[in-house]
């Protein structure tokens, strides 16, 4: 982002928030939300706001998941079969 500090990055960061920026309320491709309700890294509330805004939209959260819904216990391709699971539906129209 061009910044020196991490102070300059959390003063820029802001101004690329899609929801101020209008952006969310556009029309889009479809769009597919993965999230784990304890990720750390990007909050599935994310996944929430992504969900009240602009075109229809489907999302899976994880409940015991964390970044892109990964859970122990859970088998390591069940995320990616999920995934190219709604790919398929929606390129096979």
């Amino acid at each position: 982002m061009g910044v020196a500090t991490m102070a300059d990055f959390l003063k820029a960061a802001p101004k690329l928030s899609l929801l101020d920026l209008g952006l969310l309320d556009k029309p889009s491709a479809p769009i597919l939300g993965i999230n784990g309700k304890l990720d750390d890294q990007a909050p599935v509330d994310d996944i929430y706001l992504l969900m009240e805004h602009g075109s229809p939209k489907e999302a899976r959260i994880y409940p015991q998941g964390a970044h892109m819904g990964r859970t122990p216990g859970m088998p390591e391709d069940d995320i990616r079969n999920t995934i190219v699971t709604w790919l398929k539906e929606k390129l096979g129209r």
